[in-house]
């Protein structure tokens, strides 16, 4: 598949796509003439992963939360949406991976 208009890498000629341009540099260590240090790119991907992993967008929160407080108290709907905010909280705050479409860490 090529690349899209302002996508994909030209490297020694030929055009890459940011998945081959990283598979690439992942490789060889070196792409176009710059070294890649494997430790920082592996410390920068464990960063990104936890991040997204733990925790969710304001927006998301936002809106959860804005759907909790629409909905009834006695109903089952508010109760699962009260225990997926909590559970967003936690974790955020303990760290721990979440599950976006149940809210369970």
């Amino acid at each position: 598949m090529e690349p899209g208009p302002g996508c994909g890498v030209a490297v020694r000629g030929e055009r890459l796509s940011p998945a081959q341009f990283f598979i690439s540099a992942v490789l060889s260590k070196e792409v176009v003439g710059v070294t890649i240090d494997l430790k920082t790119l592996e410390d920068s991907l464990y960063r990104l992963v936890v991040e997204t992993a733990t925790n969710l967008p304001a927006d998301v929160r936002t809106a959860i939360r804005a759907a909790r407080e629409n909905e009834d108290a006695a109903t089952r709907s508010a109760l699962a949406l009260g225990t997926i905010a909590q559970n967003i909280d936690y974790a955020a705050q303990d760290v721990l991976p979440i599950c976006q479409d149940t809210g369970m860490p």
